[in-house]
């Protein structure tokens, strides 16, 4: 079986990515693929300073839920000058950890990489972090989606609110839930994915999605 060198899952937390993105890299490999699984959120270099003085400045906080749930918020739409730091240098930051943790490794090794949190759940975040929805459809989105590799199989998961709820009660709390929502279906219509996926069914009926537009992709390929 032959397959892209990377397999990008994205959507809302909750939607099951990193629980597919694993059990999937063992399906390939099971298929004689060489797969690793890549989980590539929280690159905070030259961003870190930028969620520091957040913090000092009471743009960046956490806030605590009365079942003991805590997230974490940053409100920097409240101060141009932190939006737009955080935004360039996260840019700059997701950059990198395509290069050395994506790009690098795909050279090295020559396997495919299951990735989870990536340059969408980026752009989602940064969009939802700074106030400024035109963040998807304007530049920073064609940057981060340009890091992309031109080869990349996208999977765009999609779950009702209330089944995601069950698996992690947590998102009850989150006050942004609905907003990231919105702002991934905008991201697949503007970059629109390879399988759009609802991934309610169980994990072995997602897998046998995935896999099924993978042939069908080599076969539309062979074919041309």
């Amino acid at each position: 079986m032959t397959v892209p060198p990377v397999i990008y899952l994205f959507g809302v937390d909750g939607t099951g990515k990193s629980t597919l993105g694993r059990e999937l890299t063992k399906a390939l490999e099971q298929r004689g693929v060489p797969c690793h699984y890549r989980w590539l959120r929280f690159n905070q270099y030259l961003s870190k300073p930028v969620n520091l003085l957040g913090r000092l400045t009471g743009h960046s906080f956490y806030r605590l839920y009365p079942d003991g749930t805590r997230l974490g918020y940053h409100h920097y739409h409240k101060s141009p000058f932190l939006a737009w730091a955080f935004i360039l240098t996260t840019l700059v930051d997701t950059w990198l950890a395509t290069f050395f943790k994506l790009r690098a490794p795909l050279r090295r090794t020559g396997s495919t990489a299951v990735v989870d949190r990536f340059v969408f759940d980026t752009l989602v975040d940064l969009t939802v972090d700074t106030g400024k929805p035109g963040l998807v459809t304007g530049w920073v989105g064609k940057f981060l989606w340009r890091l992309l590799p031109a080869e990349a199989f996208t999977v765009y998961l999609r779950v009702p609110k209330e089944v995601i709820l069950l698996r992690r009660p947590d998102a009850l709390w989150d006050e942004e839930f609905d907003q990231k929502s919105a702002l991934y279906q905008v991201v697949a219509h503007t970059f629109p994915p390879a399988l759009a996926l609802d991934n309610d069914g169980g994990i072995e009926a997602a897998i046998a999605a995935i896999l099924d537009a993978l042939n069908e992709k080599e076969k539309g390929l062979t074919t041309e």
